[in-house]
């Protein structure tokens, strides 16, 4: 009966991906769920005037919380017909907020590449280097230095010449009147969260988990945004980086090391495996599983899945730093990396290149990239084309499943 519930009975299990081993139950609270709606209101992300269009799996824990959300503040939301209507979806609805994965935005992205690329002569030799310039100047501005007076009159140019267009095209094909874009689950590339603003558009990274109900960080929607990070804890919500080797030590600003975060939004616990919530849930922290870092400011960064992590004959490789570099050729649409067993390495760095459309490169082409911006032991000794990545239902890449087919290939061989 109504009567028996109380904040601490059970909202909802969500399930997890499943991505780097066998899924598990995540119980979810009354009082985790009502958290996150107060977080919602609190950071002014929505308003009533709002239009949201939904189109994550309704199991998934970020569709939860937008659901909370909506019940808290009180604005329409939409709900897609299916992944493949969302352009007709877009225009019938003409959302004024929208929250996805990277992969939604990758889409975006793609398509309007695929439509630049696709012009000729002098147009199509503009559009690629808008698209240079605009990372150049992402990267300056990240570093905290100028464009060269050349460049900065160039990129003054290029904005005017074709990001105009770009702005005007994709604010159409996202329904007309976006305000703001939220971006979770996975980490966004630069080179994408660059293009969208300099279109005009703004996109909030922020970090959480189904352990987290979800949202633990947020990048400021009022105060300091900084590309690549998740930004910093929600209210109320502890976060610390601690030693990988020896979780009751912190590490030094800028050290990587295990992200741990403690809160209101902490699950209840695994659903019949109280086994894994005692290795998740040490003295009130959990454990995030996440490899991350925090600067001087406060603002966290995450640098890729413990369980991900790649030994290079003792070095250690982490996947999404390589695939932020590889993503930043302008031919590349994304990658994604794994270590390999080697009886040599331990392991070896293999990358899987998806190209952008009509684009063509070499092995040697991408390991030569990589030598520019990557130390030694992190370059990928081996490199393979796809056609696209094995993703979740949720469209989180799927990096056992590339080991998996790399293990029986060497399985296949040795027989």
């Amino acid at each position: 009966p109504m009567a028996s519930l109380t904040p601490e009975s059970i909202l909802t299990i969500i399930y997890t991906s499943g991505t780097t081993g066998r899924p598990k139950g995540v119980v979810l609270t009354h009082a985790n769920m009502l958290y996150e709606g107060d977080c919602v209101e609190e950071v002014d992300v929505v308003r009533t005037s709002d239009v949201q269009l939904l189109f994550l799996p309704l199991a998934h824990v970020f569709a939860k919380v937008l659901e909370v959300s909506w019940y808290s503040v009180g604005y329409v939301m939409a709900f897609a017909e299916s992944m493949q209507t969302i352009k007709e979806n877009l225009a019938e609805t003409r959302p004024s907020i929208m929250c996805g994965v990277p992969r939604v935005f990758e889409k975006f992205y793609s398509a309007v590449v695929d439509q630049g690329m696709s012009a000729e002569g002098v147009r199509k030799k503009l559009f690629q280097e808008a698209l240079a310039m605009s990372v150049k100047n992402g990267e300056a501005e990240e570093a905290g230095r100028s464009l060269s007076l050349v460049d900065e009159l160039k990129w003054k140019a290029l904005k005017k010449l074709v990001f105009s267009k770009i702005a005007a095209g994709l604010g159409e094909r996202l329904g007309g009147r976006m305000r703001i874009m939220l971006s979770g689950g996975a980490p966004l590339s630069k080179k994408i969260n660059w293009f969208f603003r300099d279109a005009g558009l703004t996109i909030v990274e922020g970090f959480g988990m189904s352990e987290t109900s979800p949202v633990t960080h947020v990048n400021p929607l009022l105060g300091q945004r900084k590309e690549g990070s998740v930004g910093i804890p929600v209210s109320d919500t502890d976060a610390r980086i601690v030693d990988i080797d020896d979780p009751t030590k912190e590490v030094p600003v800028g050290e990587e090391g295990e992200l741990v975060v403690r809160g209101p939004q902490i699950m209840a616990g695994y659903w019949n495996r109280q086994d894994e919530t005692d290795k998740t849930i040490i003295n009130g922290w959990l454990h995030t599983g996440d490899l991350a870092t925090v600067d001087e400011d406060g603002y966290f960064y995450i640098v890729g899945r413990k369980k991900d992590m790649i030994n290079a004959s003792g070095f250690k490789v982490f996947p999404d730093e390589v695939d932020e570099v590889l993503g930043s050729h302008p031919k590349i649409l994304e990658a994604a990396t794994i270590g390999v067993p080697d009886e040599c390495r331990t392991e070896t760095v293999k990358s899987f290149v998806v190209l952008q459309p009509g684009q063509s490169m070499t092995r040697d082409e991408v390991r030569d990239f990589c030598k520019e911006e990557l130390a030694p032991y992190k370059v990928p000794f081996e490199v393979e084309f796809l056609d696209e990545l094995p993703r979740s239902s949720v469209m989180k890449v799927l990096r056992r499943e590339l080991r998996d087919r790399e293990i029986e290939k060497q399985k296949a061989g040795g027989a």
